[in-house]
C-alpha cells in the first residue's frame, strides 16, 4: 500500500489556487481511518478548504490541524475517517479520498513546492492507515509536486561607490 498526492495544476500563478487530491494506492486491507501528516512551506502556501473528495461526501469526516513548525513550515495533519456502513466495511483499492486546497501567496517565487515527512527529515510526507479491526499500517507519500510560477519579473541590484571600493588610508589616499 503506498499513497500518493496529486495537484489538479503543475504549474500555478501566484496568488491562484490549486487542489492536491490525497489517494490510497494498492490497499488490500479494509481502512477505516487515514491520517496524512507533512509539512509545507508557509511563506508560500496558505490553506483553503480540506475536504472529503467528490465521491466521499457524507461517507468521510475530515478534519485538519496546523501548527507550526518552524519559521519557513506548517505541520499539517489530515484525518480522514469513515461513517457509517463504510466503518464496518472499509475501503479498498485505488481511490481518492481527500481534497486539499491551497492558494499560493503574492510573494515573488520561483519554484517547486513539495510535502515533507512530518519530523523535517524526509523528502516524503507520511500516511498511516487504521484498519477495521485495529492494526495499522504506515507508509510514505508520492509528492504532489507543483511548480509556483511567479507573475512579473524582479531586478534585484546594489549601489556601490567604485571610489570607496577599497576604501581610504588614514593618509587620506584612496
Amino acid at each position: 500500500a503506498y499513497t500518493s498526492a496529486i495537484a489538479d495544476k503543475q504549474r500555478v500563478n501566484m496568488g491562484d489556487t490549486t487542489t492536491v487530491t490525497f489517494s490510497t494506492k494498492n490497499v488490500t486491507t479494509k481502512v477505516k481511518k487515514v491520517e496524512y501528516s507533512f509539512l509545507y512551506p508557509n511563506k508560500y502556501l496558505d490553506v483553503v478548504s480540506v475536504k472529503p473528495y467528490g465521491t466521499y461526501k457524507g461517507y468521510l469526516d475530515v478534519t485538519s490541524t496546523s501548527t507550526p513548525f518552524n519559521s519557513t513550515y506548517t505541520k499539517m495533519t489530515i484525518t480522514a475517517t469513515t461513517l457509517g456502513d463504510l466503518a464496518t466495511t472499509g475501503i479498498t483499492g485505488d481511490t481518492s479520498l481527500v481534497d486539499l486546497t491551497f492558494k499560493t501567496k503574492d510573494v515573488y517565487y520561483k519554484g517547486p513546492m513539495t510535502f515533507d515527512d512530518p519530523t523535517g527529515t524526509s523528502r516524503f510526507f507520511s500516511a498511516v492507515y487504521t484498519n477495521v479491526d485495529d492494526s495499522k499500517v504506515s507508509t510514505q507519500g508520492i509528492q504532489p509536486y507543483f511548480y509556483i510560477t511567479p507573475t512579473y519579473s524582479l531586478m534585484r541590484s546594489a549601489v556601490q561607490a567604485e571610489g570607496l571600493a577599497s576604501g581610504i588610508d588614514n593618509a587620506g589616499n584612496i
